[in-house]
């Protein structure tokens, strides 16, 4: 559901401040399974899933970013039409920032 999803993205963000990795673990792979349901999870809720799994890459936290491909590789089997434009959009704003083309 869209409220677990939530719950769990607020959980794997806390985890810098509280880290177990235990937890982080868990939360990542039951993030992966949200994402993999079948297309249980609204294209909105992908969305909002999707930018969040970028965001983690973004992060200073080593740790997370291994759960990061995964949930993105879930997402783009599963609803790749809403991925997809995201990660155009994400690969040309760290471009500009880094001033290139």
């Amino acid at each position: 559901s869209t409220a677990r999803m939530l719950e769990l993205c607020l959980a794997l963000e806390a985890s810098p401040q509280a880290p177990t990795s235990r937890q982080l673990v868990l939360d990542a792979e039951a993030l992966t399974r949200l994402a993999t349901s079948g297309g249980a999870m609204p294209p909105h809720a992908t969305r909002a899933l999707a930018y969040y799994s970028l965001g983690v890459l973004r992060i200073r936290f080593a740790r997370a970013w291994a759960h990061a491909p995964p949930l993105l590789q879930a997402i783009a089997r599963s609803q790749p039409t809403t991925l997809w434009p995201l990660v155009v959009d994400a690969v040309a704003s760290a471009r500009r920032s880094l001033g290139i083309g």
